[in-house]
């Protein structure tokens, strides 16, 4: 908990986590003992993995009972472009996405969103298939050249008035089975990489994962000597992104 709060004392309000269910461990059981005393301070984002809406529906109260919270600032559709989230079952009568418009109708979320890493037909579809209010999704200068979420979803999603937020900014955790600190993205890259997502038209916020006060000290200074990237110093680079993106190929799944 004390490193939430260090967070939340440094100005950043934005909190996005999730259930046991969705690789998040206990956050929300941790995080929950700050939001008892601190929650109007923080922008909730909670997520369900559930197509079904029964199932989701009990995922997403057992998330708030976990958060100490009656409610959530947004509840995401997680991990769209998965095999088990198929769209048929998520936008059915008693698939996910009904079970959570009656939880904003009922207070349980203020927005609905949809969040996941690949298949970007799969989200162009969405943005027709539900009236989403925000969307997550890979943006990153190397992800860009694999998925192309930037130039293949996103205009579509401003036109519509989606909130957007960029997720992976610096690639995901490098091996997740030995510790949760490090990136795919170089090091040399990563201010860039951030100067880049929070750059892109429409991009309301970028999502971060930290993992200790240094990591945290660093992303603040980025973010306060934040300027977007030139075009210049886009296309010089351009190659080196390009050849990362061969290297780690589909790194979060299927391109279709």
């Amino acid at each position: 908990m004390a490193f939430f709060r260090r967070c939340l004392d440094s100005g950043i309000t934005h909190f996005d986590t999730g259930p046991l269910q969705g690789g998040y461990g206990n956050a929300q059981v941790y995080l929950g003992q700050l939001l008892r005393a601190r929650r109007d301070e923080v922008f909730l984002a909670t997520r369900c993995t559930e197509p079904n809406g029964a199932a989701a529906l009990r995922q997403l109260q057992q998330s708030l009972a976990d958060l100490r919270t009656d409610h959530a600032d947004v509840v995401y559709v997680q991990s769209l472009g998965t095999d088990r989230m198929d769209p048929a079952a998520v936008y059915a009568a008693d698939g996910a996405c009904a079970a959570l418009e009656k939880a904003r109708r009922e207070g349980l979320t203020r927005f609905l969103g949809v969040s996941g890493h690949n298949r970007p037909d799969r989200f162009r579809h969405a943005l027709e298939a539900w009236d989403f209010d925000v969307m997550m999704t890979p943006a990153s200068l190397v992800s860009r050249h694999v998925y192309g979420f930037e130039e293949e979803v996103w205009p579509r999603a401003r036109e519509k008035g989606v909130g957007l937020l960029a997720m992976k900014v610096f690639g995901g955790v490098a091996d997740s089975k030995r510790t949760a600190k490090g990136a795919h993205l170089p090091d040399r890259l990563k201010q860039a990489g951030l100067r880049y997502a929070l750059g892109l038209p429409g991009a309301c916020a970028a999502m971060v994962g930290l993992y200790d006060e240094q990591e945290l000290e660093q992303v603040l200074a980025w973010v306060r000597a934040y300027a977007p990237l030139e075009e210049a110093e886009l296309r010089e680079l351009e190659q080196p992104t390009r050849a990362l993106a061969a290297s780690w190929g589909e790194l979060y799944g299927p391109r279709h």
